[in-house]
């Protein structure tokens, strides 16, 4: 086998000796060990083969005859088997030996470094694969609660909505109910109202029938009277059926009947549009047209009666006085029909036709005015008087004195007011920021992420393990130095945040401004914001669930599992975002040794607050010197996003 000229020549009990391999992390290189004893054996099989031989060759001499030993010195041997041979077999059963010693050692070193390599990957693996599955079991019972706490709310918001939308139909269907209900009454008494006014209707026609007849039969023709004059008195006629009157029965109809009322009074705003109201003082008479042929009298005074087609003919104000003053001469004379003037009968108009009311006017044929026409009286409506309203003098005075002082009182005022000039800032320097804070924020979120599972997986191993104290001391070291653990995992990217601040107003080299940062106690102060903030509240709320476990194991477990990812999903986000700006801003305020004068500049995107408009209100100020809240530079409160720059910025 040819032989790298790196490795020893295994035939060489010097070179054997002084065999070097590789040492890697878990001991020599198996392969390289492998390579030489194979090698080894090789050699020793040749050597085997080698001795053999000789032995053969000493059976032979052997067999030639006694050797006499005395006689046989070193001398001889030498002779007999030469001195290469000799000095060979020594060697090689030597370094046979050597090598076997040696092979069994290094077998034993491997196979313990394995043992040892093999049991440190197992405790590995095994406390990984607890932590995963903690994790994982952890997440898993979290969403679970999650969903169930969902499904909990969607159910109570459908069973909400549900009994609204019951009640809400209940309300609905009871209200329609009394409505339908109302609606019959109303119409009950409608078609009592309806009835009564048919009956009286019905004498109403029944007494102008009877009138006409009278007429027919006397030839009396009534006198020609002016529209305003008031009416005349009528003899009182007894009947039995009462008059209808709609404001007599207005506490019956109800409701529906002002409705109907409003809804008619519309109607009659755009009907009486349509008509001019000058005309009305006119029509002051209307000339009945009718057929010279005799009306035959009807039996049923409850039949219909048809409408007649009425002209309505314009009257001179000077014809109207003087048939008023033939009418006066002719009072107590009789005038008795005869054969060439044809007599002419009132036709009665049915009032309560509400199809009158919807048709337009047809138009009516001329007829020759007979020589004793029939006239109805037409009397004109007043129109109603606006009255104006009554106003009180004194109190308009008064009213107008108070408006005017109060006017007067603002404007000077406003005019007084001087609005104090707030510094303005160029929106570049809070660019800049986001710029730095946030990437700045997502490296410290992981680190902060990743200290937060060891110590949940410490705290959950430690609750596991049989026989241990449920305290918060054999879980956890104290706040101090769980804090100072946690401030080393960013420290480098705290350090870097403030040097990027303070690299945006000095020129000077990052080393420098690193001294800088170190002198200026911001580790000390994110050391304060990690331990009052994140870690102190953390130890009370698990001692709190260590007393309210009360040596229950798996409640402890499942209230810890909560804990730590409530403060990993909600607690620890709000604490980096006040660390990250905290430290920019003390950076980008120990970047400002060499300005005169400072101001503080509130960010117009972050959140409001009456302290932060204080400080800005404040104007300019020395490097150094409080503000009105007591704050040098920002945070002034939980969440501010406040910046200090100098007045140039």
């Amino acid at each position: 086998m040819a032989l790298d000229f790196q490795r020893p020549d295994p035939s060489s009990p010097a070179a054997v000796a002084s065999a070097q391999f590789t040492v890697s992390r878990r001991g020599y290189r198996e392969e390289e060990v492998r390579d030489f004893l194979r090698q080894v054996s090789v050699e020793l099989a040749r050597l085997l083969e080698r001795e053999r031989f000789l032995e053969s060759e000493l059976k032979a001499l052997q067999a030639r005859g006694p050797v006499d030993v005395a006689a046989i010195d070193e001398a001889a041997v030498t002779e007999l088997l030469g001195a290469e041979a000799a000095r060979v077999l020594t060697s090689a059963r030597e370094a046979a030996q050597a090598m076997r010693d040696r092979a069994a050692e290094s077998a034993e070193q491997i196979v313990r470094d394995a043992s040892r390599e093999a049991t440190r990957l197992l405790e590995e693996s095994t406390l990984e694969a607890s932590r995963r599955r903690s994790d994982v079991s952890g997440e898993a019972e979290q969403e679970l609660e999650l969903a169930k706490q969902q499904g909990r709310e969607m159910i109570a918001e459908v069973r909400a909505y549900r009994e609204r939308v019951l009640t809400d139909l209940a309300r609905r269907t009871e209200e329609a109910r009394r409505d339908l209900e109302r609606l019959v009454h109303e119409r009950e008494r409608l078609l009592g109202a309806f009835e009564r006014a048919r009956h009286a209707a019905t004498d109403v026609v029944g007494d102008l029938n009877e009138f006409d007849q009278s007429l027919r039969g006397t030839g009396v023709t009534p006198p020609l009277v002016p529209p305003d004059a008031p009416p005349p008195p009528r003899a009182s006629r007894s009947s039995d059926t009462p008059i209808f009157d709609a404001n007599e029965y207005a506490h019956e109809l109800g409701a529906a009947h002002r409705e109907e009322r409003t809804h008619e009074v519309s109607a009659n705003d755009v009907v009486a549009a349509e008509v001019d109201p000058t005309d009305l003082g006119q029509v002051d008479v209307s000339v009945v047209s009718g057929s010279p042929a005799t009306q035959t009298p009807s039996t049923d005074e409850t039949s219909p009666v048809e409408p007649s087609l009425v002209e309505h003919t314009p009257v001179e104000s000077s014809q109207i006085q003087e048939s008023s003053l033939a009418s006066e001469g002719s009072q107590n004379t009789e005038v008795l029909p005869t054969s060439d003037t044809p007599e002419h009968i009132a036709e009665v108009v049915n009032i309560f036709d509400r199809q009158r009311k919807r048709e337009a006017p047809r138009a009516t044929p001329i007829h020759d005015a007979p020589e004793h026409p029939v006239f109805e009286r037409v009397e004109a409506q007043p129109e109603h008087e606006v009255v104006a309203p009554v106003t009180n003098r004194v109190d308009e005075i008064f009213a107008r004195l108070r408006t005017s002082n109060t006017e007067r009182v603002a404007k000077e005022t406003i005019k007084d007011l001087v609005e104090p000039e707030k510094p303005a800032v160029h929106e570049s320097v809070f660019r800049l920021r986001d710029e730095v804070v946030t990437p700045a924020v997502e490296s410290m979120t992981r680190a902060l992420k990743r200290q937060l599972s060891d110590d949940e997986n410490a705290a959950l191993t430690h609750t596991r393990a049989k026989r241990t104290s449920l305290t918060l001391a054999a879980m956890f070291s104290p706040v101090e130095e769980h804090t100072q653990r946690y401030v080393e995992s960013i420290h480098e990217t705290i350090t870097s945040v403030a040097v990027d601040a303070a690299r945006s107003l000095s020129d000077s080299r990052r080393a420098d401004l690193r001294s800088t940062v170190a002198r200026g106690e911001v580790m000390e102060a994110i050391s304060d914001m990690l331990s009052s903030d994140l870690l102190r509240p953390l130890h009370e709320r698990i001692a709190s669930a260590i007393d309210a476990a009360s040596g229950d194991r798996d409640a402890l477990a499942t209230a810890l599992r909560s804990l730590f990812q409530e403060w990993k999903s909600q607690r620890l986000s709000i604490v980096i975002a006040d660390i990250a700006h905290f430290t920019y801003a003390r950076g980008l305020f120990l970047g400002c040794d060499g300005a005169t004068s400072v101001c503080w500049v509130v960010d117009p995107n972050g959140p409001a607050c009456a302290d932060a408009e204080d400080n800005a209100l404040a104007g300019a100020t020395t490097p150094g010197e409080h503000f009105p809240t007591g704050h040098q530079h920002p945070l002034a409160h939980a969440g501010c996003r406040c910046l200090v720059v100098p007045l140039d910025k």
